[in-house]
Parts: structure tokens; C-alpha cells; sequence
């Protein structure tokens, strides 16, 4: 194994071999979360989406690890902070991406809802009742069978020369592409920057990330024919299910105002 890459809350990225990556998982990753990922990458590949191809399943220095191919690129985020003057074209491009792979159909992965609902349920700031209400709402929400990534934001969309790949799909589930579309206009829309960023820097991003989310949203409710009802219905519970992730607790706060404004 060669040089160390990058870093995230779920793993560490190696350089395995010249044409190869290993995403390395921090012990604390249960390993059913582990084999979700795989098995995603390896349906992600049948299907011909745009995805690194993957390799095998391995145990390095007690810790497990997904091969993966080397993509040669740079994130959308740092696309946009080279070139802030095209998030008009790269926000209309990221919004066709994100409906190309919508456009594929697929049971083999988990219900988004069902996800949902167990992040919700494992969340110690909601009542019981309140945990029922959001599942009851839920439950009239319309389904579907569509392909959704469920962490679709620039960070993981890598621009090489075969054009633009996606990474990162241990939540990729089946269900209505409008809260795969939600959960992405969360992320723009609410979360934090690290505290050591400068707040004149900060404010710039914030401004960018929102003109960049508008531009998303117009040009995907072209291509889907839907309206901004339809990715709205999904904020309460996409927003619920969130607190259990590792963001920082002021984001969560914020989230739990806005998830209880809607109870």
C-alpha cells in the first residue's frame, strides 16, 4: 500500500497500485454497513452507471477495505472553486447526471423509505410519537423503483477525462427520486462549513452552494417534469433521518428546529 489520498467519518483512501485505490474503513464502521457498500458498487456496475469500477473485499492490518479503481480528477467542489463563474453550466450538468442515473430501475438495493425509517427510529431526540408521525407521513409519500444515491453532492462527483464519475455509494437505495433530489438540496442548503474557514470565505461558499442548488433544482424539475411540491414532501423525513449522521450538533439542532416546525 502507497501514499494516503484523503480522509472522511467512514474510511481512509490509499494508493493500492498505479491503476488502483483502497478505501480503508475506521473499525468503529460495522461491517454489515461495509458489505451494503459493495454490494451497491458491484449493482452500480451491472447497471453501466458512472461509478470507479470495483475490485475485491480485503482485510489489511485488521481492518477491512474495498479496492476500487483510480479515478484521475478533481472533485465538482473543487471544479466550482477554480471556476466560480460556471456553476450555471456545472449545476445544469450535475442535475442531468443525477436524473441519468434516477432513469435506471432496481430492487436489488435497500427501500430508501425503510432506511429512513430505522435512521429515524435510532434517533434519541424524537418522542415515539413523534417517530410514528413522521413514519405515517412517510407512508403516503409516492414510490418508486428509481436507482437514488442518497449522498449525491459535489464532493462526490469526480471530473475526469471520461467524463463525470460518481463515488461514494454505500447509500445508494431504490425508492422516489424526489428524496434523493431533497436530501442533495439539504446538503446545499444547510450544511455547516468547518469552523476554521474564515467567515468573509464562508459567505462566499454559502452564496455559490445556493446559486449552484437554484440552478440544480430548475434544471432537474425540467428534465423530470415534477414541481418543488415534490421535492419538499421528502424534507421532513430526509431532515429526521440526518440527526444520526456525524455532522456537527449545531447543524443538527437546526435540522430537529426545522423537522419539528413540520411535525
Amino acid at each position: 500500500m502507497k501514499e494516503k489520498m484523503g480522509a472522511g467519518i467512514t474510511a481512509e483512501i490509499y494508493l493500492w497500485n498505479d491503476k488502483e485505490i483502497v478505501k480503508l474503513f475506521h473499525n468503529h464502521i460495522q461491517e454489515s454497513l461495509i458489505e451494503k457498500e459493495f454490494f451497491a458498487s458491484k449493482e452500480v456496475q451491472n447497471l453501466g452507471l458512472p461509478a470507479p469500477k470495483v475490485g475485491d473485499k480485503i482485510s489489511y492490518q485488521d481492518r477491512t477495505g474495498i479496492i476500487y479503481e483510480k479515478i484521475d480528477g478533481v472533485t465538482l467542489t473543487e471544479q466550482l472553486a477554480k471556476n466560480p463563474m460556471n456553476v450555471k453550466k456545472e449545476a445544469k450538468r450535475f442535475a442531468e447526471f443525477h436524473f441519468q442515473i434516477h432513469s435506471q430501475k432496481s430492487n436489488a438495493f435497500s427501500d430508501i423509505r425503510e432506511t429512513l425509517i430505522s435512521h429515524i427510529n435510532h434517533c434519541d431526540r424524537f418522542t415515539s410519537e413523534q417517530k410514528e408521525n413522521i413514519a405515517t407521513y412517510m407512508e403516503a409519500l409516492p414510490t418508486n423503483q428509481a436507482v437514488c444515491h442518497m449522498d449525491f453532492h459535489p464532493d462526490n462527483i469526480l471530473i475526469s477525462e471520461r467524463g463525470p464519475v460518481v463515488i461514494d455509494w454505500m447509500t445508494a437505495g431504490f425508492g422516489n427520486p424526489f428524496a434523493d433530489v431533497a436530501r442533495t438540496v439539504i446538503i446545499l442548503k444547510h450544511a455547516y462549513l468547518p469552523a476554521s474557514i474564515p467567515e468573509s470565505v464562508k459567505q462566499g461558499i454559502i452564496a455559490l452552494r445556493h446559486a449552484f442548488c437554484e440552478e440544480y433544482v430548475n434544471e432537474y424539475l425540467t428534465l423530470s417534469k415534477g414541481t418543488w411540491k415534490d421535492i419538499e414532501s421528502w424534507f421532513l423525513p430526509i431532515m429526521a433521518a440526518r440527526l444520526i449522521e456525524g455532522i456537527p450538533e449545531e447543524e443538527k439542532d437546526d435540522l430537529y428546529k426545522q423537522v419539528i416546525s413540520l411535525l
